[in-house]
């Protein structure tokens, strides 16, 4: 292949990727590769939309080609490789291993630093990350993800904490952009609840929301797109139907789907769960919306899916389910919007089981209007926008549990925290698995907890954040009203 041929063809991969057609892109790689093999930019750019297609394996070995051809900025490949090695494997030892690396190359390197920060976060090494986001200061005094993380990680008494202070500084720094504006003002709220200084907390998570909306690019959200997916989904999926494909086709490991609101429990469940010895965490896994998307993204669609259509991703799921866990029975995948996808579930796998996490309606709308949730969740910007989710959220489970009553179970956080031993009992009954007495000690397990709530699940149990929503009940006169006119009035009392 001349020289020509071999530009066109990389232009043609790049411009695939681009596009979001990664097989294509893939292919085209793979084509150039074979012709061309000694450039180590296109191992890399090839590496990536493997990383994108979720072919991680194959990603790390993109990546060893590159680091082999001597890349330039050959640290941020390592750091590129850790993410992987985290997020699709659970293998924090080898994440760590190359973070490292990547400091070696190039000491005070920053996104080594902040991945290796947020490593210790997850893994319960508290001390460990808060010395590294000072370090991170130290370097630049105005990175805001170190500052708002550090602020995170601690517990202030006063509304004159010196963490309070340096988070109002940086919040008046003069050209400080609207988006590290909000990050801080979500910091801020964070900080002032917990010193219980409720209405200036309130405040600053509503200026913080304001400014998130603002500055979005996204559409604002509508209550009526929730509407039009679930009635989509009553359609589409108006009895059960016959599964997609076997239920023995694929490895001797299940998942386990913990699903439901944000911020409703679930990351509590999935770490009971977690301690057990038969079951891995696999966090908030892309898979199910990833493949939902593929089949045409509709229920209609997915709902007419083939067999033959629907058996390679669930052969591709269950390999990242077998590579997260080898020798457990059972993987977590507890990505909360999966509720949407529970017909999609439940053709891939007829087998599976299906946790439904729930939380006080107040409560789990002010968790979710406190949280920073990813600008695509656009209805957690919005008080009244987390009431009309939770409303959808609940009809659309309603109707998924009239199709599959057996296989789907509610798990209330107010019962788990007022009976932890019985509700653990009724988890692992559910699944069919012996009662473990590590599942009651799941905050000393050194599991990686991927989620915000990572500090809370490594403490016991506790009741802190039960009827948290009293603190803030003058602010709450709207939102009480929707929801009292709702399906969930009952869940008020």
């Amino acid at each position: 292949m001349n020289d020509l041929a071999i530009r066109q063809l990389r232009a043609q991969a790049e411009a695939f990727s681009k596009a979001g057609r990664l097989g294509d892109s893939i292919r085209a790689y793979q084509h150039l590769l074979q012709a061309a093999p000694r450039r180590a930019d296109d191992w890399y750019n090839y590496a990536v939309a493997l990383r994108r297609a979720n072919l991680d394996s194959e990603a790390l070995k993109a990546y060893d080609q590159a680091l082999a051809l001597n890349i330039e900025g050959a640290e941020d490949v390592h750091v590129n490789k850790a993410v992987i090695l985290l997020e699709a494997f659970r293998n924090s030892q080898a994440c760590e291993t190359e973070l490292n690396k990547a400091l070696a190359l190039k000491p005070g390197h920053m996104p080594a630093l902040k991945n290796l920060a947020s490593l210790r976060e997850h893994q319960g090494r508290q001390d460990d990350a808060r010395t590294l986001y000072e370090d991170m200061l130290e370097q630049c005094s105005e990175d805001v993800d170190a500052l708002s993380r550090l602020a995170a990680l601690h517990k202030p008494n006063t509304e004159d904490d010196p963490i309070i202070l340096r988070v109002r500084d940086a919040m008046a720094r003069p050209g400080l952009n609207e988006l590290d504006r909000s990050i801080l003002g979500f910091a801020l709220g964070r900080l002032l609840d917990a010193c219980r200084a409720f209405p200036e907390a309130f405040n600053a998570y509503r200026d913080a929301n304001e400014t998130t909306r603002k500055t979005s690019q996204l559409p604002p959200y509508s209550p009526q797109s929730d509407l039009t997916i679930l009635q989509k989904s009553r359609e589409a999926f108006a009895e059960p139907g016959k599964p997609g494909i076997p239920a023995a086709n694929g490895p001797d490991v299940r998942p386990v789907f913990i699903l439901g609101l944000f911020r409703s429990g679930s990351t509590l469940a999935e770490q009971v769960l977690a301690s057990h010895s038969k079951v891995a965490s696999g966090g908030e896994m892309e898979m199910i919306p990833q493949i939902a998307m593929a089949l045409g993204g509709t229920p209609a669609a997915i709902a007419a899916a083939s067999p033959e259509a629907l058996t390679p991703f669930r052969a591709h799921l269950l390999r990242r389910l077998q590579a997260i866990g080898p020798t457990a029975s059972l993987v977590t995948d507890k990505r909360p919007e999966n509720f949407w996808h529970i017909g999609l579930i439940k053709r891939l796998f007829p087998e599976a089981k299906i946790i439904h996490t729930r939380r006080h309606p107040l409560d789990n709308c002010l968790s979710m209007y406190f949280q920073q949730l990813a600008p695509t969740l656009s209805f957690a910007s919005d008080l009244v926008g987390c009431g009309h989710h939770l409303i959808a959220e609940r009809e659309m489970m309603a109707h998924w549990k009239t199709l599959w009553p057996d296989d789907i179970l509610t798990h209330d956080y107010e019962d788990m925290i007022a009976d932890q031993r019985g509700m653990t009992e009724r988890l692992l009954d559910f699944l069919d698995l012996p009662f473990e007495d590590a599942c009651l000690e799941f905050h000393k397990a050194d599991s990686i907890v991927r989620t915000a709530s990572v500090w809370q699940v490594r403490q016991p149990v506790h009741t802190s954040s039960k009827a948290r929503w009293r603190h803030y009940d003058a602010y709450l006169d709207e939102l009480k009203t929707l929801l009292a006119q709702s399906n969930v009035s009952s869940e008020l009392d």
